[in-house]
């Protein structure tokens, strides 16, 4: 019975396909070609070849985690991909949408001991660097109602948090339900669903956090029918599965598998580090210009003889 239900649970989802479009549209599941694959490496292997201080100002090296999918990927290459979204992201200037990077959510935790400890919480004062947010990016509740953060729990697994504003909920999305454990992920989302409300009220030019008496956010975990085990895809899977809700999918339809992700783990790499590295890797765009002139010469080539 549990394997008929297995079977119409698959039927009764849509998979995504090669030129599926994202933010923006890219397309993560078209497969990268020879080309630029080999220039990213390249580009990877001379920064490994660099002295160390020069190497630390930018360290692009990071972003091969990311490529590979081989191992637990760190913070900051993946607040890297989430600087390539949000340039994507900055093209569609009517959506009601914004990514936050990790060390958002990371540095949220760390104000946590002290906020907790703090008799006045409505009075708080948060981190400096957390005001950043709210001088550089689009507003809350005036031009963004969904925020979208990917989120480090235990030992190195990656969730996607999608934080609703309207309706003061958090939903926490991800390819393996086994993984992380609920003890785990509720240890980290309980204390920024409590916090969150109180930098509402802070920093946001609205009284829905008094209104509500900052009420901490509710949260759950959707039911989501892909699976995907292998640790070091965690931090893809939560990248995509964030940037499909953003699109517009229905997240607990969607499907895709473990080669899906690789293949946009390599896209992501590649496409971050172009933009942080202009010319570093050539541009899709500029390949294809590339293979048209190439067709056009032979061809004049045969007209003259």
């Amino acid at each position: 019975m549990k394997e008929k239900e297995a079977v119409s649970a698959v039927k009764s989802t849509i998979p995504i396909t090669e030129t599926t479009r994202f933010v923006g549209g890219f397309t993560p599941l078209l497969p990268p070609t020879p080309t630029r694959r080999a220039a990213f490496l390249r580009a990877i292997q001379n920064a490994k070849n660099l002295p160390a201080t020069e190497a630390d100002a930018f360290q692009i090296d990071t972003l091969m985690t990311v490529f590979e999918c081989s191992r637990v990927v760190s913070q900051e290459a993946i607040d890297r991909v989430v600087a390539y979204i949000r340039k994507r992201r900055e093209g569609l200037p009517s959506c009601r949408f914004d990514f936050l990077d990790s060390a958002f959510f990371s540095e949220l935790l760390r104000n946590f001991p002290d906020f907790n400890a703090c008799p006045s919480k409505d009075s708080f004062s948060f981190s400096p660097s957390l005001r950043e947010q709210f001088i550089h990016r689009p507003q809350w509740f005036t031009h963004v109602d969904i925020l979208y953060i990917p989120v480090v729990v235990g030992d190195g697994h990656w969730v996607g948090i999608i934080v609703d504003l309207n309706m003061w909920s958090m939903y926490v999305v991800e390819g393996n339900s086994a993984c992380p454990s609920v003890f785990a992920l509720t240890s980290v989302i309980t204390p920024i669903s409590i916090m969150l409300p109180h930098l509402i009220g802070c920093y946001c030019m609205t009284d829905n956090a008094q209104q509500l008496h900052y009420a901490p956010l509710t949260m759950s975990r959707l039911e989501i029918p892909c699976l995907v085990e292998h640790p070091g895809c965690s931090s893809v899977v939560a990248l995509m599965f964030l940037e499909l809700h953003a699109i517009g999918k229905e997240l607990n339809s969607v499907y895709f598998n473990e080669e899906h992700v690789r293949t946009a783990a390599e896209n992501y790499a590649i496409e971050t580090l172009q933009m942080c590295q202009p010319g570093s890797v050539p541009p899709a765009e500029y390949l294809a210009m590339s293979a048209l002139c190439v067709c056009c010469h032979i061809f004049f080539l045969v007209l003259a003889t």
